[in-house]
């Protein structure tokens, strides 16, 4: 991992995010997701499909250059894909499949422990990768003070990714301080809607040395993060569960046992996020 070069830090990134590895034609197919027409910042609004289009093919050309392989762009509805022919077992593709420890798809995708040994730039990489394909930037993503932030989101059904995520952000060759974490789970999301995607949310300003290679998300995260910027907030606190105590005690909720949680916090109760965190083996 010491040596990992920049461009397939990027690529195991964008896997990570929305990747699908097919073992029987040896294809990768990283999938591009919007949820809406429009992506909005203050100033700035943009046609979602036509900006992704369009901004992909940046991303196509690297990942041809890297990979001397034909990439394709595909167009589906809210959707667009980049397929990666590899074709055969080419060393590329023996990389990304030994990383992800031959799992089949993000919702099964961890970061291997020696990852965390990978040099600065390395990490970077693999962080924009995976915010340009599970990263969310937009004017409603902002906390109670009106604080704007960035989104990683996460497949419910991997409760093992947020954590590493958070924890490769607060890595002390980065040092991004980390908001907090949304997760799917029924005591932080409540009601009947709780099983969404865990995010990790970051503050815009904070994300500006991870950035992002799609244009249109670039310019509305350069314009959010000045706006946190002028209005001089101060940098979150570093995580620390140890010292923190539970302020609010919250009801219990009838879906604490949904075979949709992880089994090892299934059917436990939690008050506020970090305790999650905790139970899931974050060491931060």
């Amino acid at each position: 991992m010491q040596c990992i070069l920049d461009d397939l830090a990027y690529l195991l990134g964008l896997t990570c995010g929305r990747g699908k590895l097919d073992y029987s034609k040896k294809h990768l197919t990283i999938h591009f997701l919007y949820k809406s027409i429009k992506a909005t910042g203050v100033t700035k609004t943009f046609d979602q499909e036509d900006k992704l289009i369009i901004g992909l093919d940046p991303i196509v050309n690297k990942l041809i250059e890297f990979t001397g392989i034909p990439v394709k762009k595909l167009a589906f509805k809210n959707q667009i894909d980049i397929l990666v022919p590899f074709g055969g077992n080419t060393h590329t593709w023996q990389n990304i499949t030994h990383f992800f420890n031959y799992a089949s798809d993000y919702t099964k995708f961890r970061i291997p422990s020696l990852f965390f040994q990978a040099p600065g730039s390395a990490k970077l990489n693999f962080l924009k990768g995976f915010a340009d394909v599970a990263g969310f930037i937009r004017k409603s993503n902002y906390d109670q003070s009106g604080r704007h932030r960035v989104y990683l989101e996460i497949m419910n059904s991997n409760w093992v990714l947020p954590i590493q995520i958070c924890s490769l952000l607060q890595d002390p060759t980065l040092n991004i301080p980390v908001q907090n974490i949304l997760w799917g789970h029924p005591n932080t999301r409540g009601k009947g809607n709780w099983a969404k995607e865990h995010q990790v949310r970051i503050y815009a300003e904070y994300f500006e040395p991870v950035g992002f290679n799609i244009l249109y998300k670039q310019e509305i995260l350069e314009e959010l993060a000045a706006i946190n910027t002028a209005r001089g907030n101060k940098v979150p606190k570093p995580c620390d569960p140890v010292n923190k105590s539970v302020t609010k005690r919250k009801t219990i909720h009838p879906d604490e046992h949904s075979p949709k949680i992880c089994s090892s916090i299934r059917g436990k109760h939690f008050d506020t996020y970090w305790q999650i965190c905790c139970a899931l083996g974050c060491k931060q």
